[in-house]
């Protein structure tokens, strides 16, 4: 099993759904760390075949997809998790990202924001494409238009997050809502913004995407985005089981899982100038009747 970052907790989860569902199915595994790093990707897949290991699954950096080249020559089964490449031959569980980034964006526009910034990650990297599609098409089937300044790829980490704040700041007018690509990126986006004297969600609200269990305790509990982690592992454990018997039992050589929005405190409405005045006319009409 090859993942990009150990460190972040979704990572964690993920494998333990995958070890879960390889022990059920009497596999064990072996865990490498690339670090979102193809070279170090390169060098775990050389280090997973050198070990004949029966079977891969992979998170791929996506960088450079040479680096999977090797795995595709030497014919080892293979399933992808959580990215997936549309011009390789490789099987993969996925969640619908797409439709993800639409209900977090959506949430936000119900609630009367229309300058919504959204913080994506390396756009080399699958789901962050899918994201920034599914906040852009929430934004047209709304009417609103794409700002390209509101649109910062590239955040993947924790820093990433907390830098790209800063740049949040010089906006003009400051986006009322963020969605990031990620509850890493959004932890680190929260502290950079609130170091700055900003007051989440009262100045911005902030919608992240994973539901990592930190997200639930964040100095503002994070409303996100959740996705089925351990099943992530389970469903692409159970799919490189159907290819280590030959394949002729998979139905699909890809699935995306369904995901939720889940509903904390760090976004708020928006009460526009509109609806402020036409509530003041309708206090003092009733001032005026009484």
């Amino acid at each position: 099993m090859i993942v990009t970052d150990i460190a972040n907790p979704f990572f964690a989860e993920l494998v333990k759904g995958v070890e879960e569902a390889a022990r059920q199915n009497g596999y064990s595994i072996l865990l490498e760390d690339t670090g979102e790093d193809s070279e170090k990707e390169a060098t775990a897949i050389q280090t997973m075949l050198a070990e004949r290991v029966d079977g891969l699954l992979i998170t791929p950096v996506q960088s450079d997809s040479n680096t999977l080249e090797d795995v595709l020559k030497s014919k080892i089964p293979t399933v992808l998790m959580g990215r997936y490449f549309s011009d390789l031959k490789l099987p993969y569980v996925v969640t619908n990202d797409v439709r993800g980034a639409a209900l977090a964006t959506k949430h936000l526009i119900d609630l009367g924001h229309r300058n919504i910034a959204h913080v994506g990650g390396p756009l080399h990297i699958s789901s962050a494409q899918d994201r920034l599609s599914g906040y852009r098409q929430a934004l047209q089937a709304h009417g609103i238009p794409i700002r390209k300044e509101y649109v910062l790829m590239g955040a993947v980490t924790l820093e990433d997050g907390y830098e790209v704040g800063k740049e949040l700041l010089k906006l003009k007018p400051l986006p009322t809502a963020v969605f990031a690509y990620s509850d890493f990126v959004a932890i680190g986006l929260m502290q950079s913004l609130l170091d700055e004297g900003l007051r989440i969600p009262d100045d911005v609200s902030l919608v992240g995407y994973d539901n990592i269990t930190f997200s639930a305790y964040t100095r503002v509990p994070l409303t996100t985005v959740e996705i089925p982690k351990r099943d992530l592992g389970r469903e692409a454990v159970q799919m490189l089981v159907q290819l280590l018997k030959g394949g002729s039992a998979l139905k699909s050589r890809e699935k995306k899982l369904p995901v939720k929005l889940v509903l904390r405190q760090s976004v708020r409405e928006v009460v526009s100038e509109r609806r402020q005045y036409a509530g003041r006319l309708r206090h003092n009409s009733g001032t005026d009747r009484g």
